[in-house]
C-alpha cells in the first residue's frame, strides 16, 4: 500500500438553513482509493462536539447530511471528517447561524446521503436584458434534471421554470428575464437560483453586469 495518493476532504458551506435545520456539505477527493468513511461533527459555537454517524464505504464525490432539532438564532460550527486505513483526516471548520423566529420557512424533512453535483456558475446581464448563464465547472446535468427561477432581495421574482437545455461545463445558455428587468424587479446584484431536481439542492448565482 505504499506510494498511494491519499484521499482528502473539504468542508462545504451550510445550505438551506432554517430556524431548526441546515444541510451540511462536504467534497471528497479519493486519490488512489475507491472508498472512504465520512461523517460530520457539529456544535454550538464554543461548545462540545456532536458526531453524525459515520457513513462507511462512501464512493461519491459529494456528501451531505441535514442537521435537525437546532435552536433558532444560534451560531453553529461544523467540520467534515474522512477516515481511511485507520487514519482520520479533518476538513475545515465552518459555521452558520440559524434563522430567528419569523425569519424564514422551517423545514422538517430529513435528507441523508443525497448526491448532488458540485457546480459553479456565473450569470451576466446582457445588452438584451437577458441573463447569460455559464457553467464554470462541475458535471453535466441533463435538461430534465434542473430548473431555475429569478430572485431579488424580497424573494422570488419568477416561479421555477424547467431547464430546456443541459448544463454542460464550459457552455452558456440564455435565460429570458427581460420583462422583469424592464419592469425594475430584477437587475445586477439579484440572483438566479438553480435547483438540481433529483436532490432538491439549489445553487445561488448572483447576476453581474
Amino acid at each position: 500500500m505504499e506510494n498511494l495518493s491519499p484521499p482528502s476532504i473539504q468542508t462545504g458551506i451550510a445550505a438551506e438553513v432554517t430556524e431548526a435545520s441546515a444541510l451540511l456539505t462536504a467534497y471528497i477527493t479519493y486519490g488512489d482509493y475507491r472508498q472512504v468513511d465520512v461523517c460530520f461533527r457539529w456544535r454550538e459555537a464554543g461548545g462540545t462536539w456532536n458526531y453524525v454517524p459515520w457513513k462507511r464505504y462512501f464512493t461519491y464525490p459529494t456528501y451531505v447530511d441535514r442537521l435537525t432539532t437546532l435552536s433558532p438564532g444560534r451560531t453553529y460550527e461544523f467540520q467534515a471528517l474522512l477516515r481511511y486505513d485507520g487514519r482520520e483526516i479533518p476538513g475545515e471548520i465552518r459555521s452558520f447561524t440559524t434563522l430567528r423566529p419569523g425569519g424564514g420557512m422551517s423545514m422538517s424533512a430529513t435528507v441523508r446521503g443525497v448526491y448532488f453535483p458540485e457546480m459553479s456558475f456565473t450569470a451576466r446581464l446582457t445588452s438584451e436584458q437577458k441573463v447569460l448563464l455559464t457553467v464554470q465547472s462541475g458535471e453535466t446535468i441533463q435538461a430534465g434534471d434542473w430548473e431555475w427561477r429569478a430572485e431579488n432581495e424580497d424573494g422570488p421574482v419568477t416561479p421555477y421554470a424547467p431547464g430546456t437545455d443541459p448544463l454542460v461545463p464550459g457552455r452558456s445558455l440564455t435565460l429570458d428575464v427581460s420583462a422583469y428587468v424592464r419592469g425594475g424587479s430584477l437587475g445586477v446584484g439579484d440572483v438566479i437560483r438553480i435547483r438540481h431536481k433529483p436532490s432538491t439542492f439549489t445553487y445561488r448565482v448572483v447576476i453581474s453586469s
